[in-house]
């Protein structure tokens, strides 16, 4: 017999199968990536949100008085008839919303949607102590992402001497 030069069908057959089966294997790695991507993009953006609502609800809260009852749980009210202090109010219902913005209309402002959280207020030595918990939903689902639970805690400078 003569040595023929080539490959035989049967060895096309096989080469061809380890490339598609090389070729699955990066496909689903790839997917997997993306997928993967797509859910750690989402919670980055959530607490992104979030950090920044809660920097600008703490330079409110720390400028602000509190007398006696500011609320909790799922609102919070400061400044309450304070003669020249604005009256601001956090409230979480279907979203964080901001009700007596400097403009003086009285109009709920949201200012993050699809959020939820508490307020806790606790006195030590008499200043005002807010603790601020949130966490984004999901828009499908309506229950809390994982991963995206922010707390902080704002003293009312007002309260110091």
């Amino acid at each position: 017999m003569k040595n023929k030069k080539g490959i035989t069908f049967i060895e096309a057959i096989i080469n061809i199968y380890v490339y598609v089966l090389l070729i699955s294997v990066c496909m689903m790695v790839s997917i997997s990536y993306i997928k993967n991507r797509a859910i750690i993009r989402q919670k980055q953006q959530a607490i992104e949100e979030i950090s920044l609502t809660m920097n600008e609800m703490g330079k409110k809260i720390r400028m602000s008085e509190c007398q006696e009852d500011c609320g909790g749980g799922k609102e919070i009210k400061i400044n309450p008839n304070q003669g020249d202090l604005v009256a601001v109010e956090y409230n979480i219902n279907d979203g964080l919303y901001y009700d007596g913005s400097d403009d003086g209309s009285g109009t709920k402002v949201l200012m993050l949607e699809n959020v939820d959280g508490n307020f806790f207020i606790t006195r030590a030595d008499g200043i005002p102590l807010v603790t601020i918990e949130l966490w984004k939903l999901d828009k499908k689902t309506n229950s809390e992402i994982p991963g995206t639970r922010v707390k902080t805690s704002v003293s009312m400078r007002s309260g110091y001497e």
